[in-house]
């Protein structure tokens, strides 16, 4: 999935500058080297970590707020993609997601702290749901050889654990680091990736592109690609158009 990811990826790069492979002349010499456009999914992607560790919090979400125990200033996703252009009609990719790994630790630095904060406020009113008073609680606690802060400290063991595995679910889907190669092809307002030089241009992999003063604008691009990050762009956001700069 990861590789997948990159590749499409790589696809709306190349796209983005406008070379075309017809003997590099003029306008296209003068796009040789390297472009760089920076992407901030921050928003989109706290949204979906503080989703996805409140389903995983079960009843308690109902007592507990997730954006209260995580630390969401820390977090932030953001993406670094370069693509270096060379007159033989070669093309490098790199996509730089380094840093999303250490951001997204220092978002959850303080959950089980937290946690084990915040519990004991919402037993009573959860174990009263079930007709249980905490005198009870403890009784049965202590049949088992265990305290009310034993119970605490175990459950928000568990919640962190699994804050920590959506954590790293997200960052499986989110971490698209890479570099790949390629060829590349223009034909009009449209950029084709090649396999080979020798590759028909494929409608599949094109994008639109426009050439605003120093930048290269990508303004449309196949819906796969836009799929990619719709599910980390916040409502009513598009992740169109994307700006390139030399």
């Amino acid at each position: 999935m990861k590789k997948r990811i990159a590749l499409l990826l790589a696809l709306a790069l190349i796209a983005a500058c406008g070379v075309t492979l017809a003997g590099c002349g003029g306008r296209e010499r003068d796009l040789v080297g390297q472009w760089t456009a920076e992407l901030d999914l921050t928003d989109g992607a706290r949204e979906a970590l503080q989703a996805g560790v409140t389903v995983r919090m079960g009843d308690l979400a109902e007592f507990l707020d997730a954006g209260d125990l995580l630390d969401l200033d820390q977090f932030s996703a953001q993406f670094r993609w370069t693509i270096t252009l060379r007159e033989d009609q070669s093309m490098t990719m790199a996509i730089d997601a380094s840093d999303l790994g250490d951001s997204m630790e220092a978002a959850l630095a303080g959950v089980k702290d937290k946690l084990a904060a915040a519990i004991p406020a919402v037993l009573e009113p959860s174990f009263t749901r079930q007709g249980l008073t905490m005198d009870q609680v403890e009784a049965i606690l202590a049949d088992q050889d265990m305290t009310l802060d034993d119970m605490v400290t175990e459950m928000a063991q568990e919640v962190e654990a699994s804050f920590q595995e959506e954590a790293a679910s997200l960052r499986e889907r989110l971490d698209t680091s890479a570099e790949e190669d390629g060829f590349y092809t223009v034909d009009g307002d449209r950029i084709y990736l090649l396999g080979t030089k020798d590759t028909p241009p494929n409608d599949a992999y094109c994008l639109t592109y426009q050439r605003k003063g120093g930048a290269l604008v990508v303004t449309d691009m196949p819906q796969t690609f836009q799929d990619l990050f719709a599910a980390l762009l916040p409502e009513g956001e598009e992740l169109l158009p994307i700006t390139f700069t030399r």
